[in-house]
């Protein structure tokens, strides 16, 4: 009974000394066991990271940058169109009483320039002439005239194609010629012409570079010149005081900038 006593409690202070284990089972063993496994199981990881392909690496793009606002540029100018420049050179043949009926002829040249909208536009004109007519006073059967002139306006013309209208003013300056042939011993007389002028005009562009143009002329003699003969003495011809003449004529265009 004493025997049996004392196994029991051997085997209660120290169960790891029961009879029948094998050697190298306690619990050294068993921890070396377990280091063990985690050890190769550590270098079998280690192996398999080793053997495992790189990671690919794919190329990163830049992230995109904010748009720049852009700098404040300069208020856009709008182009000025550019300035026309028309050149006229024509004839007309003129229809006046002054007075009596007369006929004339008319050679003038006109430059007006502007901006290619423009419809108003000014202009300068120069002209030179001649107008006949002739009056018959009583007792020196008839006395022919001559009036040649220099005619500088100033217009203003507006366009409304084909046509163009045109008002202009300026003066007539030149000199006024008298003779009576029927009369014995009448010599040539000559005296200043001056007056100024109001035109209208009228014209049609039938042609880029052709113009048919009618004008209708106010004169207005800033000098009545008077005409008499003696024995006995009367009038042959005095200046009224408006004179009215008419063209119509025809002019070559040329538009150049």
């Amino acid at each position: 009974m004493a025997t049996s006593l004392a196994v029991f409690i051997a085997i209660a202070v120290d169960p790891e000394s029961e009879a029948g284990r094998p050697e190298g089972e306690g619990p050294r063993a068993h921890e070396e066991g377990v280091d063990r496994e985690e050890r190769e199981e550590r270098e079998e990881g280690e192996e398999r990271e080793e053997e495992a392909p790189p990671p690919t690496q794919y190329p990163v793009a830049p992230a995109p940058r904010a748009p720049r606002a852009p700098a404040p540029s300069e208020p856009r100018r709008e182009q000025e169109p550019p300035t026309v420049w028309t050149w006229r050179t024509g004839y007309a043949l003129a229809y006046g009483r002054s007075p009596r009926p007369g006929w004339g002829h008319r050679l003038d040249a006109e430059l007006a320039w502007g901006d290619a909208r423009a419809r108003l536009v000014p202009a300068l004109r120069l002209s030179w002439g001649w107008a006949d007519f002739s009056t018959y006073p009583p007792l020196a059967g008839e006395a022919r005239f001559q009036r040649k002139s220099v005619r500088l306006e100033g217009c203003g013309r507006l366009g409304l194609r084909p046509f163009t209208a045109a008002a202009c003013a300026g003066a007539d300056a030149g000199a006024l010629i008298a003779t009576a042939p029927e009369l014995p011993r009448f010599f040539q007389v000559t005296t200043r012409w001056l007056a100024a002028t109001g035109t209208l005009r009228v014209a049609w562009s039938f042609a880029p570079w052709l113009e048919l143009e009618t004008s209708a002329v106010v004169l207005v003699p800033l000098e009545r010149s008077r005409f008499t003969v003696q024995e006995p003495r009367r009038l042959v011809y005095r200046a009224p005081f408006a004179l009215f003449e008419g063209t119509v004529g025809i002019s070559v265009v040329a538009r150049f900038r």
